[in-house]
């Protein structure tokens, strides 16, 4: 498919109303063709080369975002759970009636851990 139609289906764009801001939303940045990262429309927009007055959101893994930051006004972090986190969602979850599969999920999580 053509680099445009890969642009187009990753990124939603949302205009507010008359003043006609414009919201970029990248989701699975991570997910992008290298191509699509580092010389693209998508790296203009990023750079402020493209739609300066324009504002993002942009989803990733913390990792392959790392060369953002340096782009971005903004960042956050979305912590996953911890070990005891895991344990009281999984309990909570399934509660008191599917113990049983609470205990069955658990043990198999700890040992693949």
């Amino acid at each position: 498919a053509p680099l445009h139609d890969k642009i187009e289906r990753r990124i939603e764009v949302i205009g507010f109303g008359e003043e006609e801001i414009e919201q970029f939303i990248m989701d699975g940045y991570d997910e992008f063709p290298e191509e699509l990262q580092e010389r693209s429309l998508v790296a203009d927009i990023l750079s402020g080369q493209t739609l300066p007055q324009s504002s993002f959101i942009i989803t990733s893994r913390p990792r392959a975002s790392a060369p953002l930051h340096d782009k971005i006004e903004r960042r956050i972090e979305v912590i996953g759970f911890g070990e005891e986190e895991i344990e009281q969602f999984i309990r909570k979850y399934y509660g008191e009636a599917s113990g049983s599969v609470a205990d069955a999920l658990l043990a198999r999580l700890n040992s693949t851990l």
